[in-house]
């Protein structure tokens, strides 16, 4: 192995504690703007993922999506004990990615979000968790967007706050709810549409009429000024160890 990927290895190695139950770690990642020892993550994806990464037009894509998935590789691989190479991804009908192959029955849970320049994921032991993170900027429809999909008191959350606080207050809502769909497995088009009436600004989830979205709890994370962050997991009162990672200061 080479020195920097031993570097890499021993960062890794401090990212992660031991996953105990009641856990939920989350690690923060800037992508960097450039192809950055480009072969290092590509060597660790597969086949369909490496062929999936040259299918992109534009080569920051490509980055991007070559970047992403080589961590979450060197992540799940941490936890698992196993080879990054030797994970393998089910999906199910929405696209939420779980563990699969030998792996399908373990204990670990993850999800993943990232924008552009910025990339988040979430892990924990037998507990089913979402996660999104948006960059916050001018949406010029988003009162629209609101009074389509958000409930009565997210909307008079938003509402109430002056002007230049409402599109910041939005992302914050709509981290929350994007967080708790992908928890769930369910689609945004889909999902929107079943928890509208339903306010997302309440931590923990008790009167949901379906018993498939009882029980759930939703966070808010710190992140840089210029982002929102939302979490969401089964249960409640759960240990969340979150904070970002600069990995390159490592190389």
């Amino acid at each position: 192995m080479l020195g920097w990927q031993k570097n890499f290895q021993t960062l890794l190695s401090m990212l992660i504690n031991d996953l105990n139950t009641g856990i939920i770690v989350v690690r923060q990642f800037a992508i960097p703007s450039q192809p950055y020892r480009l072969s290092f993550f590509t060597d660790v994806l597969s086949e369909d993922e490496n062929e999936r990464a040259g299918s992109f037009v534009r080569e920051q894509n490509r980055w991007q999506f070559v970047f992403c998935r080589g961590i979450l590789r060197f992540l799940l691989g941490r936890y698992s004990e196993k080879n990054p190479k030797d994970i393998f991804f089910s999906y199910s009908a929405s696209g939420k990615p779980c563990l699969s192959g030998k792996l399908e029955a373990s204990f670990l849970k993850f999800n993943l979000s990232h924008t552009e320049d910025y990339l988040l994921i979430a892990c924990a032991k037998e507990i089913e968790i979402g996660v999104d993170v948006e960059k916050i900027r001018p949406i010029p429809n988003f009162l629209q967007i609101m009074k389509q999909y958000y409930s009565k008191e997210e909307n008079s959350y938003v509402l109430n706050l002056s002007k230049e606080e409402q599109q910041e207050a939005f992302f914050y809502c709509w981290t929350r709810k994007e967080a708790l769909l992908k928890g769930l497995g369910v689609g945004i088009g889909e999902g929107l549409k079943m928890i509208q009436r339903r306010s997302c600004l309440e931590r923990y989830l008790k009167m949901y009429t379906s018993d498939s979205l009882t029980g759930w709890s939703i966070d808010t994370l710190a992140s840089p000024a210029s982002y929102k962050i939302g979490l969401a997991y089964q249960g409640s009162g759960l240990s969340i160890e979150n904070r970002m990672e600069s990995w390159e200061n490592y190389l």
